[in-house]
Order: C-alpha cells, then structure tokens, then sequence
C-alpha cells in the first residue's frame, strides 16, 4: 500500500473517529447551535463539533506525517480557530472579532508569509492580509446549509491542488492529501439532517488553510495566477458581495444577518438542500474551469476575462434586487 493511501485513509478515519466523538462531548457540555426559525432554520440543538475534529485532526496528522508547514502557520492556524470557538461560544462583538482576526495575521508577517515575493512588502503585506481575512469571514458566512461549505470547500482545494501543479507547489498538494479526507469525514456528520456543525471556530481555521494555499501558489507575481486563484474561490467571493450589495440596497446594516444569500434565496425558492449544494457546487466548479484557463491566458486576455466575469455577475445581481424591489411593491 503506498504512503499517499495509507496518509488518505488515516486521515479520514481520524476525523471521523474526532467527530463522533466531539459530538457526543459538545452536546453533554452544551455547545449547541439552537434553531431560532429564521437564520438558524434546523430542527433541534445541533453541536458545534466539526471545527474541533478538523482542528485536531490536522495537527496530529501534521505531526505523524511530517508536512513540515512552519511553525508560524500552526501558530495562526491555533489563533483563527480559537477566534471562531469563542465566538461560538462567547459571541465576540464584531469590532473586537476583526481586531482580533488582524493580530492572528501577526505570525504570518513574522515569518514574512506573503504573495507576491519582490513586490513592496508594505502592498503584498496588505493584500495578503486582507485575502486571509475577507476569506475567513466569506467562508464562515457560506456555512449557513447542511453540507455545503464542506462541499465547497473540496472543490475550492482540490482546485488550488491541480492549479498548483503548473508551478509545482508540494506542499499544496501534501496540505490537500490531509486536509481533503479530513473534511470529507465531517461531512459524514454534516449532510443533512445534520449532526454538527463546524461552527465560527471550523469555519475561520478551514478558511485559513485554504487562504494559505492560495498564498502559497502565489509566492511569484503573475496576475494571471492570481486572478485563477481568485476563481477557485469564486462562489464565496460572489455570495459575500451579493449579500452585501442586497443588504445596502434595502437599507440594512452589512453587518445584519439575514435571508440574503445565495444558497437562502435558492433554499427558499422550494428547492431542496441536495439540490441547493448541487446548484451551488456546479456554479463553482463553471468559476474552477473558468480560472483554469484563465492562467493560461496573457495578461491582457485574463483581465479582460476577469472583467467580463465580474459584469455578467453583477448583472445577475441586480436583475435579481430589482426584480425583488418590484415584488415588494
């Protein structure tokens, strides 16, 4: 049996062993997400188990295996995840939960872990730290469905993993080889009816590692690459700029929960859960051969793409808002 197998099924059958386990010690202590009938639509206390499986399943499996990733990035990994678990647990204030998501940054900026080798340290600075934190944040906001950012966020890695492949980047591949079976363990709890959830600590440290490979990809400057990058992720960009420009256009705070994602209206339009997380997948898989190509193209030609893509998104968003301000009426 080869090492790549034998690391495959360790992994998933850790996380699988992590989940039911944490699930059976989350609900007995209590951390649950209770349904409210709006924004949390499940039946029952579900517990919030998945980013504690996840979290330690990577570690150990880091340790056994030898990943050899710094140091600085288990650090900020520990850091991002024990955000999202006080937040879980806590409900931090969003002010203090953004500083807070700055300084988990700090370690990466110690180890000088930025995009963009050779570019001003001060600009790469900024735009790494804002890709880490606007991920993190677009991540935790997608896991609002049973199954579907788990689902997503196999076709956003394994995507970076065949992205990564044109510039050999083995550690992508070695992070993918652990992480991908780990997660697809917690789906097994996941799908629905769900038996736990990954809650805001998941959430924010499967965020990381997936904002970490893009980073990793992106080490040299090449706008074609980035912008590929950026489409691996695409469907969690867009349903994040979606909500917000909805939330603005009708005059609530951006900061307001509520029933204005993609996957919701889909949801609420009478589809079922399975086929929203097909819909879904299916539309990020279209951004994953999109950007494929797109990191072949000359520079000219992948912008000129990106902005099309950019446009015909924006359409869609609008024809949507306005057609739901004509119902209203």
């Amino acid at each position: 049996m080869s090492r790549n197998l034998v690391v495959v099924i360790v992994a998933f059958s850790l996380s699988v062993l992590f989940n039911y386990i944490f699930i059976k010690i989350f609900k007995k202590i209590g951390i649950v997400d209770k349904p409210d009938g709006f924004l949390k639509p499940h039946s029952g206390a579900i517990p919030l188990s998945g980013g504690i499986s996840i979290f330690l399943s990577f570690l150990i499996l880091d340790f056994l295996f030898r990943l050899n990733l710094s140091p600085l990035i288990l650090i900020a990994f520990f850091l991002y995840f024990t955000i999202g678990f006080i937040d879980d647990t806590k409900r931090l204030n969003p002010i203090v939960r953004l500083f807070l998501e700055i300084a988990a940054f700090i370690p990466l900026i110690a180890g000088k872990i930025y995009m963009w080798n050779g570019i001003n340290i001060y600009v790469t600075g900024v735009f790494t730290l804002f890709l880490v934190i606007g991920y993190i944040n677009s991540f935790n906001l997608m896991d609002g469905l049973d199954g579907l950012s788990g689902t997503l966020a196999v076709i956003s890695l394994f995507s970076i993993g065949i992205l990564s492949c044109s510039i050999s980047c083995g550690i992508v591949k070695s992070v993918n080889m652990i992480l991908l079976p780990v997660i697809l363990g917690f789906l097994m709890f996941n799908y629905e009816p769900a038996k736990a959830f990954l809650g805001d600590g998941g959430a924010y440290s499967l965020g990381f590692l997936i904002a970490y490979a893009i980073i990793v990809v992106n080490k040299t400057f090449q706008i074609q690459l980035f912008l590929a990058s950026l489409y691996m992720i695409g469907i969690f960009i867009y349903d994040t700029f979606f909500a917000i420009f909805r939330r603005i256009c009708i005059g609530k705070p951006i900061f307001s929960g509520d029933r204005s994602h993609v996957y919701d209206i889909l949801k609420d339009s009478g589809k079922s859960v399975d086929s929203v997380i097909m819909i879904m997948s299916v539309i990020q898989i279209v951004f994953s051969v999109i950007g494929f190509f797109v990191a072949k193209m000359s520079i000219g030609v992948s912008i000129a793409v990106s902005a099309a893509t950019i446009f015909i998104c924006a359409l869609i968003g609008i024809f949507y808002i306005e057609r739901l301000k004509k119902n209203k009426l």
